[in-house]
């Protein structure tokens, strides 16, 4: 999909999306899956800021318990069912450890009460087409066993541990992309680097449409339609204070920091939940032979535009996962941080208690009631549930007097992820391409793209230069070139985490950044001045906080 150019769009909508994380693509796929006319503004790159900042699971929320969030937690597993089921390749069974270090016998009791309603509220949580996709019950483990397949966790005290099962998001970047490409499927128009910059209002206050500013063509244009939906996230209030009501929603929307670390290979298979004495919790979560280590939980004050990662922030999470996790003779340090990233989260509640505590239920604020007509504005919310909140907003359109095809997306698979077996698909890209790859790159290709793998081997078919593999679990100089034709990245680093994994795990190679970078260069025609800057922003952005 080449970026459409802003002059040449149509100026009116059914609906037009403010935000281009998972909320506002979820919500860009359920309207235009609905048969409405949708076009997406996003201010930076799709899915730069919260989206591309978690922990990389799909999970019912089983902390969430403590504070009687039936209802929330209900919705995240079932949520978690359907991506399972319209995402297969995207997720996949992860076992979680809470490792039983001298607990209460209260305690036990709790965490066991939790668990067995975390197994009851999902009840239907195998009903996915693919067997690979069911989750066990939660089971209690013996010292032996944990030692065994763990044998880098703390032992001082160790006693024992229960297990439970959520999904791990496998890609979070190919399920941002794949409720993206979806959207573009059913005819929305998306445009990234596009920043709203005034409501418009008629006199009596009906919310009719946005004024935008287009960074790459660097010019303002005005686009109307008969409902505008604020899907920002950390910027909703922000997006709201353009109406000049800010004064109505002040404090209704706080921001919490979230960051994680990735580091070296530290645990096996499975995952490490600990609750720690000062009343959150930590993970330690294998991925991609890596760790990520996260995440803290405390509330962010400053301007959104202006966050980034802390050294305090890292130095929390270190200290959490030496006291938690790693032995005493071998504690973590900074130079065992490979990458640190973090993001924030928006919730839908009033800051009159920790971040930690306050709720993830979402909240889908009417705009006829506090004097706007014509806007929905949509705060909190989580990750996993993302597809639901689109699909509940959508449905209050009809109360508006608008007309929605029926079209159920809890059943359709999402562009990506058009796959009943990932071993059929790998047969047929093996037989299809002889022994051009290794089989590292056709089950990466097979699970993270699906029925669009083809398309990158067949650029790597073409053009030897192309085979060149450039990260451990195989991805390829194909799939550089690929997403640039065809998901309309602006900058090396939207190619480098928000389309591609090679920068997932910390900064590439300087010889893997240089052939993205030559091969961007080629595409984009930019010269060696705008190379120059590009790499300068990798940089700052690997670059660990001091």
């Amino acid at each position: 999909m080449i970026r459409s150019n802003i002059h040449k769009l149509n100026k009116l909508y059914d609906v037009i999306i403010v935000g281009g994380g998972i909320t506002g693509c979820a919500m860009a796929y359920e309207a235009a899956s609905k048969g409405l006319n949708v076009i997406l503004f996003e201010k930076d790159d799709f899915g730069h800021a919260t989206s591309s900042a978690t922990s990389k699971l799909i999970h019912g929320g089983l902390r969430y318990l403590k504070n009687f969030e039936f209802d929330l937690v209900r919705e995240s597993l079932e949520e978690r069912k359907v991506l399972g089921n319209i995402t297969p390749n995207l997720v996949s069974p992860l076992r979680f450890i809470i490792p039983n270090y001298d607990e209460s016998f209260l305690e036990k009791i709790l965490l066991q009460t939790a668990l067995f309603f975390y197994d009851v509220l999902s009840f239907d949580k195998n009903n996915v087409q693919l067997e690979d996709n069911k989750l066990p019950n939660h089971k209690t483990i013996s010292l032996e066993e944990i030692l065994k397949e763990e044998p880098t966790i703390k032992k001082e005290n160790l006693q024992g541990a229960v297990a439970y099962y959520d999904y791990q998001n496998t890609n979070p970047t190919r399920m941002h992309m794949a409720f993206l490409l979806s959207a573009w499927e059913k005819g929305a128009i998306a445009m990234n680097y596009t920043a709203v910059k005034k409501i418009i209002k008629t006199t009596t206050n009906e919310v009719v449409g946005v004024e935008v500013y287009d960074s790459i063509e660097n010019k303002s244009f005005s686009f109307l339609s008969k409902i505008v939906i604020n899907c920002a996230g950390p910027w909703s209030d922000k997006v709201l204070s353009l109406t000049g009501k800010e004064k109505e929603e002040k404090g209704k929307i706080i921001r919490s920091e979230g960051v994680h670390l990735i580091t070296k290979k530290l645990i096996n298979k499975n995952a490490l939940a600990c609750q720690t004495d000062e009343g959150d919790h930590l993970l330690i979560i294998p991925w991609r032979d890596h760790t990520i280590i996260g995440t803290n939980d405390r509330a962010f004050k400053g301007n959104p535009d202006e966050y980034k990662v802390q050294k305090e922030s890292i130095d929390e999470i270190l200290n959490k996962a030496n006291k938690y996790f790693s032995p005493v003779d071998k504690p973590l340090t900074y130079k065992d941080i490979l990458y640190a990233y973090g993001g924030l989260r928006p919730l839908s509640e009033e800051a009159d208690k920790d971040s930690y505590n306050t709720s993830r239920k979402y909240e889908i604020v009417d705009g006829e009631k506090i004097g706007l007509p014509g806007l929905i504005t949509v705060k909190g919310g989580k990750y996993t549930t993302s597809r639901n909140l689109a699909e509940t907003t959508i449905s209050m359109l009809q109360k508006k007097g608008f007309t929605l095809t029926p079209f159920d997306t809890k059943k359709h698979k999402l562009v990506g992820c058009r796959i009943n077996e990932t071993e059929t698909l790998l047969k047929k890209l093996k037989n299809r391409f002889t022994i051009l790859f290794t089989d590292n790159t056709y089950l990466y290709y097979a699970t993270l793209y699906a029925e669009l793998a083809h398309h990158i081997l067949e650029l790597a078919e073409k053009d030897q230069k192309l085979r060149q593999t450039i990260t451990h679990d195989g991805e390829i100089l194909a799939e550089v070139k690929y997403v640039i034709q065809e998901e309309m990245p602006q900058t090396l680093l939207d190619i480098l985490i928000r389309r591609t994994a090679i920068g997932d795990l910390g900064k590439p190679s300087k010889a893997v950044l240089a052939l993205v970078a030559n091969l961007a260069s080629e595409e984009w025609n930019w010269d060696e001045n705008r190379i120059q800057k590009e790499l300068e922003l990798v940089e700052a952005h690997y670059k660990l906080p001091v």
